[in-house]
Order: structure tokens, then C-alpha cells, then sequence
């Protein structure tokens, strides 16, 4: 076992340094969005940014949401994610597929503990160009979480394309 944990070590800063590297900095998006998590009222609205990579098509995107706050409920929570994008172009259309893992907590204050929640989230989507820098996306990602239960996200946004 601690030969694998010396391999995974070594090899993280190499990919690391690939990933950071690879980044194309001419396929950054930057967005707002707004959406449901499994119920109407339950409303949330965030920020989305992508940059692209080396691979065409494919980008690491990053999240924030807050979702609405309800006194004495503590459902209601910050998220972070990180996910790949895959995500081609047709004209004015973006289809895209995302698969990526999130943590929720109370606090944005980078003090990690085990009773966050954590999730992994599959989904899709499409980006309409309503100009050559700006569109619209329709979201929707399924989330598992590592407390065994599953929520379904649908949302929507304006993106800046740079």
C-alpha cells in the first residue's frame, strides 16, 4: 500500500504542472446562473467559469452557488465544484456533457472538515450564441451524494465567452 501512496505522489505534481500548462487561456467563459435544486423552492444562483485546454472541446470548469438561505435549515449551503467539459461548437449551438466532484459547507472559510457534504455530478447542457461573446445555457446535472442521496439540478445563465 505505501508503495501505490509513493507513486500517487509522485505522479501528482507532474500532472499538476500538464493540466496547468495546457490551459488556453483564449477559450475562458464566465457566467451567472440561477436554477432549481430537486424542488421549486428550493432556488439557488452562482458563478461558472471554464478555460480551456490543449485537447480541443474539453475545459475544466469551476462552480459557485449559494443556495437560498432559510433560517434554522441547514440544507441550504454553499457548493464548489470542478469539472471536465466537453462541450463542441455548431454554429450558434454548444452542446456539452460535464462530470465533475463538489463539497458543500456553511462557511466559505477553507477550514475542511468531514461533516461537509461532498458530491459527484454527471449532466448537460447547451450554450445558444446570441452573439460572438455572449450566450445563454440550459443546465441540468444529476448529484450524488456521499451521504446517499441524490438531487437534481436544472439551471440557467449568461455567459461571457473571451
Amino acid at each position: 500500500m505505501t508503495l501505490v501512496l509513493r507513486i500517487i505522489k509522485k505522479w501528482i505534481p507532474v500532472v499538476l504542472v500538464i493540466i496547468f500548462t495546457s490551459w488556453n487561456l483564449n477559450a475562458m467563459e464566465l457566467g451567472f446562473t440561477t436554477g432549481s435544486l430537486s424542488k421549486p423552492t428550493r432556488t439557488q444562483v452562482g458563478l461558472s467559469g471554464s478555460m480551456g485546454m490543449v485537447i480541443p472541446m474539453v475545459k475544466i470548469e469551476m462552480e459557485w452557488n449559494r443556495k437560498s438561505a432559510k433560517e434554522n435549515d441547514l440544507e441550504f449551503r454553499n457548493s464548489l465544484s470542478i469539472a471536465l467539459k466537453v462541450r463542441p461548437k455548431f454554429g450558434n449551438l454548444a452542446p456539452y456533457a460535464v462530470v465533475g466532484v463538489g463539497s458543500e459547507f456553511d462557511h466559505f472559510n477553507f477550514h475542511f472538515t468531514r461533516d461537509q457534504e461532498k458530491f459527484s455530478f454527471f449532466g448537460g447542457g447547451l450554450h445558444y450564441f446570441f452573439s460572438g461573446m455572449f450566450s445563454i445555457r440550459g443546465d441540468v446535472r444529476f448529484l450524488h451524494y456521499s451521504a446517499g442521496y441524490n438531487r437534481t439540478r436544472i439551471s440557467a445563465g449568461v455567459f461571457l465567452h473571451i
